[in-house]
């Protein structure tokens, strides 16, 4: 059944409104995940982490609401809970899922350390999932991976990957290093390029934050092998995305996962 909703004080429009503050989401384990393909993902990938759906009557068919409380609501409404300036109409509110990746069967991972920017989270975790790995690890200090931002940017990835947030600085990645992985970290004070590394061992990919790169602490981790990734024009270096993205397929391409 869908239940219609016309009033903005309604106490479940109040609850979803203030998914847009990290601090709500946190006490709440909710947050929100907005946009037709987004919510279609989140249906498919992540069902038992859907609390519910708001919808307005545009996009009343879009779910069966015998599987999800689904609230029909009018479009000032929408507007209100949602983080966009122009609300597509349907918005789920999602419990924050509690990954717990199995180990022994991961072979490639990624950690960013102390990315700030939205929009190169989510396109890093798209990336990952393009190109199969299942595992992003983010350090304490990065942006909120649950933020309306990253989670559009991400365009449904991060119902297909398991993200990981450490609670103290470099304790996922040590431990990711006491089980045999290797740690390459994108430097562009690096020695050996990135077509010489071996990405077909147990590693991981480290990526740094936009403006001041990997930090010392994790720099200075015991057997960690910088990697540069050749720049041959003029530009000062690569987006930490793009960085990313080249790293990613590269080892893709060594693993045998795409023709030459």
């Amino acid at each position: 059944m869908i239940t219609n909703i016309s009033s903005a004080a309604n106490r479940l429009v109040k609850e979803a409104k203030q998914l847009k503050n990290k601090s709500n989401r946190m006490e709440s384990g909710l947050y929100i995940a907005e946009g037709e393909n987004i919510v279609k993902e989140a249906v498919l990938h992540s069902r038992s982490n859907v609390k519910s759906i708001f919808v307005t009557e545009k996009y009343k068919e879009i779910v069966n609401p015998s599987d999800f409380d689904v609230y029909c609501v009018p479009d000032y409404i929408m507007e209100a809970i949602s983080d966009t300036k122009s609300p597509q109409g349907v918005l789920a509110v999602m419990k924050i899922a509690e990954n717990n990746p199995d180990f022994s069967i991961i072979t490639l991972a990624v950690y960013l350390d102390n990315l700030s920017d939205p929009g190169n989270i989510g396109a890093i975790i798209r990336t990952a999932d393009a190109a199969g790995i299942k595992l992003v690890i983010l350090s304490p200090e990065c942006a909120d991976v649950y933020s309306p931002k990253i989670i559009r940017a991400t365009m449904g990835s991060c119902f297909h990957v398991d993200i990981i947030r450490e609670k103290r600085y470099l304790e996922e990645l040590r431990k990711l290093q006491e089980d045999d992985f290797k740690l390459f970290a994108g430097s562009l004070q690096a020695n050996k390029s990135h077509f010489e590394a071996d990405l077909k061992q147990r590693c991981v990919i480290c990526l740094g934050n936009e403006a001041h790169g990997l930090s010392c602490e994790l720099m200075s981790l015991k057997s960690i092998i910088p990697v540069k990734i050749p720049i041959l024009g003029k530009a000062e270096s690569l987006n930490v995305s793009v960085a990313g993205a080249v790293l990613m397929y590269e080892a893709l391409r060594q693993r045998g996962g795409i023709n030459e």
